[in-house]
């Protein structure tokens, strides 16, 4: 019974080692999407602006606040 217990015990702790090392990867992958992303969005010339459903500003790209005159970084969260 100790055996079969630990053979058990065992192999759970493999799996979750193997998907703790997946998470890690996954959330690096994740990140760096974000930094190309964020990249681009940065330099391109077109305004790119992001509200939610009740029309909160949640992003605004430097070319947006260029064209429209202000900063978005007083206007997080802002109608």
């Amino acid at each position: 019974m100790f055996v079969l217990v630990a053979v058990v015990i065992g192999y759970v702790s493999s799996r979750v080692n193997v998907l703790g090392r997946r998470e890690v990867a996954l959330t690096a992958e994740v990140r760096q999407v974000q930094l190309e992303a964020d990249d681009v969005l940065r330099n391109i010339r077109t305004g790119v602006i992001t509200v939610d459903a009740d029309g909160h500003l949640l992003y605004a790209n430097p070319a947006s606040e260029e064209i429209l005159g202000f900063k978005a970084a007083s206007g997080w969260g802002a109608p």
